[in-house]
């Protein structure tokens, strides 16, 4: 007769403590380990963003040095041209129309010259060259009431003076007259005595600069930034922003600090901002890119870690249970043997193996039940 013992479902019994005990070290490592290894994954892969978004930027600062440095090579090339400046001295002097025209031919001889020669760098550019008296050039078609002083009414205007014939770069020259966005290198053509005879402007195209980095970003959320030291924006991704002085660079040094990228709120959004300091050319370039499309993948990855922390927890009650069972079972077998006993049944030896334990206990019942035997066996002879 086999006893009913309910150790298998009575909760006070070795079995279900044992079960209990290490389903709950199993789910408790389990989850240990699930979260260390999203958390580290989390920072690495965040890590790794911020720092492949600043080599991106790195390469964005790179083409738009290169804008920059073949700007300033265009504005030297016009500036220190002595035919240009003999032409210029004669009409400070004398300002008949032939000599209007014959500058203005030697004007679109050598900005073709230069364009064939910048062809192959797929640049473009704009040259106006203002004079005194209002007349000026300008390389592009303009109509007849363009104004060629436009620079005097600009607040770089007087910076433009006081860099005594140096080039100024104009983050973000709007042409009033064409509409157009432009990033500038401006310059006075100085006489022999220091005074203006003209005003040299090289412009190239905002949407130009933009197209540089337009390709290398990732996302139509988000928006890359090119500024000067001053915190004007150069070029913008959002061009609505162009022209603005939109950054305190005092501020951003302090928001970044040695970093490369930070977290921040912008415009009431969680932000990954990412910052490349070009040193050579003074510009600096921003990206900010929401959270939300950040923690995209990371949100990926958190769901298949939490199917795998599922499944896990499962195969860890599978093997609690199965492991529970084992461990227990000689000592369950005990149990239906001592009932056995109970009912008088004293015909059997205790026939249980496992473990050291176990079985010293089944030889002592053997022993025991021996005794009693032989003493039952002496009343009967009595």
């Amino acid at each position: 007769m086999k006893a009913k013992v309910p150790y298998g479902i009575d909760t006070n019994s070795m079995k279900t403590r044992l079960l209990c005990t290490i389903l709950a070290a199993g789910i408790f490592l389990t989850l240990v380990i699930s979260l260390i290894g999203y958390k580290t994954f989390e920072n690495t892969l965040i890590s790794e963003i911020g720092n492949n978004r600043a080599d991106v930027l790195r390469q964005i600062g790179d083409r738009v040095r290169q804008v920059k440095y073949n700007a300033y090579t265009l504005s030297n090339l016009y500036c220190y041209d002595h035919t240009l400046r003999g032409y210029l001295e004669k009409m400070e002097g004398d300002g008949d129309s032939s000599t209007r025209k014959e500058f203005i031919r030697y004007m679109d001889r050598m900005t073709t010259q230069y364009k064939s020669s910048f062809h192959e760098e797929s640049m473009t550019f704009q040259v106006v060259l203002a004079l005194e008296d209002g007349g000026g050039y300008s390389s592009e078609p303009e109509g007849e009431d363009y104004d060629y002083m436009s620079p005097k009414t600009k607040i770089w205007y007087k910076q433009m003076l006081f860099a005594r014939g140096e080039g100024i770069d104009i983050a973000n020259y709007k042409d009033k007259t064409t509409g157009e966005n432009y990033f500038s290198v401006a310059r006075t053509l100085e006489t022999e005595n220091g005074d203006p005879m003209a005003y040299l402007m090289v412009n190239m195209d905002e949407a130009q600069i933009r197209a540089m980095y337009e390709s290398i970003t990732s996302s139509s959320r988000n928006t890359v930034y090119v500024v000067d030291d001053r915190g004007n924006i150069i070029s913008c991704s959002n061009s609505k922003l162009n022209g603005f002085e939109f950054f305190n660079m005092e501020n951003l040094d302090k928001l970044f600090g040695d970093n490369a990228y930070t977290f921040t709120k912008m415009r009431g959004e969680n932000i990954l901002f990412t910052r490349h300091q070009d040193s050579k050319s003074g510009f600096t370039v921003l990206e900010e890119i929401p959270l939300t499309v950040l923690m995209e993948p990371i949100r990926r990855v958190r769901i298949a870690i939490i199917m795998v922390a599922i499944v896990a927890i499962g195969a860890a009650a599978v093997y609690a249970c199965h492991f529970a069972g084992r461990m227990t079972r000689p000592i369950s077998k005990l149990c239906d043997f001592m009932l056995q006993v109970e009912e008088e049944n004293l015909n059997k030896d205790c026939e249980v193996a496992g473990y050291t334990e176990i079985n010293i206990l089944g030889k002592g019942l053997n022993t025991m039940l021996g005794r009693m035997r032989g003493l039952l066996q002496g009343i009967k002879q009595k």
